[in-house]
């Protein structure tokens, strides 16, 4: 993913660890429940060795060949998935897991866009371009084109993704887990570029099988509470 963070992230909120305090000024993703999917995570790698270490394109390429069972991934990479397994072997898609008996709950990364121009004809031409980017025909046709999950609340109330769908039936399950998606954490901003570092450098470490998990995520946590100036 683009985000550093975002693999360490969907894992852990994947199992409902609380990554934030209250007031936004600690972090508290090293709960038992935080400790208990980064756990899942190195045994996968060190204890059952059925998941490989290594980066997302390594693993994507690796994916692509036969190589690996599964993979977890964004869903604007479906296409690519597809095309490069076609007439190969078959793909076959579907909803992220859970853990246990816990219901789904998938974070969602994105994207903002932002206007700064002060009054006049910039701004309103920007806002004018951001008015016809939001439209739901518009933002379906985005989710069409680039396989990213829809942002319209009813998008099979537009024919054409309903069309889509119905011819392209890999691409349901993003449909189907809209439900049960939930916003990305935001970091405290003076120091989430940081934060998102080290949280991959925290899964580098369970992988490397540099300490135990427990001992990795509290000291990862208590790094970046450091940094935030928490005691």
């Amino acid at each position: 993913h683009d985000s550093l963070d975002f693999g360490a992230t969907t894992m852990l909120m994947g199992n409902q660890a609380k990554m934030l305090s209250d007031d936004g000024r600690r972090v508290t993703f090293d709960d038992e429940r935080g400790i208990e999917i980064m756990q899942l995570w190195q045994d996968m790698v060190l204890k059952d060795k059925i998941h490989p270490a290594g980066e997302p394109n390594a693993m994507r390429v690796a994916f692509e060949a036969g190589e690996m069972a599964m993979r977890i991934d964004t869903s604007a990479l479906l296409g690519r998935f597809l095309r490069a397994t076609k007439d190969r072997f078959p793909l076959g898609v579907g909803a992220f897991p859970t853990w246990g008996e816990r219901p789904r709950q998938v974070p969602n990364s994105g994207s903002v866009l932002m206007v700064f121009a002060p009054e006049g004809p910039r701004r309103d031409n920007a806002l004018k371009l951001l008015q016809f980017l939001s439209r739901p025909e518009i933002s379906n046709e985005w989710a069409r084109v680039s396989g990213y999950m829809p942002v319209a609340l009813d998008p099979l109330a537009d024919p054409k993704m309903a069309a889509f769908y119905k011819d392209n039936p890999e691409y349901l399950p993003i449909l189907k887990q809209m439900k049960d998606t939930v916003p990305m954490v935001v970091w405290p901003a003076d120091h989430a570029g940081e934060i998102s570092v080290r949280l991959k450098n925290m899964i580098d470490a369970l992988w490397l099988g540099k300490g135990p998990a427990p001992q990795i995520v509290h000291e990862t946590a208590a790094g970046i509470n450091q940094l935030l100036g928490s005691k």
